[in-house]
């Protein structure tokens, strides 16, 4: 079963990362988030299952170029996206 998360999530990422206009979401915030959770600081850190999701992730990270961010805005987005890269 949780192989087939990663997948999903893998694919998802892929598909985030190819359909520019879903990084303006007003959920991207959320997303990154819960990304940082997943693969930096949350209890799955371990699981090396999500070592399968990563060329995707780095996708998805590449696309956030396109996202108008002010690095000097004091976020959780913006810590959560240092902490991804």
């Amino acid at each position: 079963m949780k192989d087939q998360h990663c997948k999903l999530l893998s694919e998802t990422l892929g598909i985030i990362s190819n359909m520019k206009h879903l990084y303006a979401s007003l959920e991207m915030e959320k997303v990154i988030s819960e990304l940082e959770n997943l693969f930096i600081s949350g209890p799955a850190v371990s699981d090396t299952r999500l070592d399968e999701c990563k060329p995707h992730l780095a996708l998805f990270m590449a696309g956030l170029a396109h996202m108008d961010i002010k690095e000097t805005d004091e976020s959780s987005k913006i810590s959560a996206l240092w902490d991804l890269y």
